[in-house]
């Protein structure tokens, strides 16, 4: 299909678009609202939002933000942004960004794109501190039981990574 082309190919992974009743919004870092494409937090509002937490008014600050209008929005905690047909696509999570040597890597996109190879069953991207780069990034892979690994999987990983603009340094 399109959309599983498109997650091939370095898109995140396609979440759909709103349905009735659920707005949704992608603001960046100031709380300002993304062009198409861009990326940002996904903060939804509707009548599934739940009005607050039980007995935690840190989580209501943070999480919870009534709008001018006086509807409540809430910050998922997602990464994604709005495509030009108004899909929405997940890229990752705010806490599981990769800034390395200034360079922002979003783990949902790298995962869905290094988990269309036929040998790998899954995979996950995380960073990990480093003094130099800001993180480093160690992308673990199951490979797929049922299907024989190339002898240069790592290789062949590294590759489709770069590619992307993605630098991997551990395997």
């Amino acid at each position: 299909s399109e959309t599983a082309a498109l997650t091939a190919n370095a898109a995140g992974i396609p979440l759909g678009t709103p349905v009735a009743g659920v707005s949704v919004r992608v603001l960046g870092k100031n709380n300002e609202e993304q062009k198409t494409g861009e990326v940002g937090e996904i903060w939804v509002a509707g009548e599934h939002v739940a009005r607050g937490y039980f007995a935690n008014p840190q989580a209501d600050a943070f999480y919870k933000h009534l709008d001018t209008d006086g509807r409540l929005w809430h910050r998922m905690g997602d990464l994604g942004y709005m495509d030009e047909r108004g899909r929405l696509w997940l890229v990752g999570r705010v806490l599981t960004t990769i800034v390395r040597d200034g360079h922002t890597i979003y783990p949902v996109p790298v995962e869905a794109t290094v988990g269309m190879l036929p040998f790998v069953y899954r995979a996950v991207l995380t960073g990990t501190s480093d003094s130099q780069q800001g993180e480093r990034t160690c992308l673990t892979v199951e490979l797929a039981a049922d299907i024989a690994s190339p002898a240069d999987w790592q290789t062949q990983l590294k590759t489709l990574c770069a590619e992307h603009g993605w630098i991997i340094d551990q395997v």
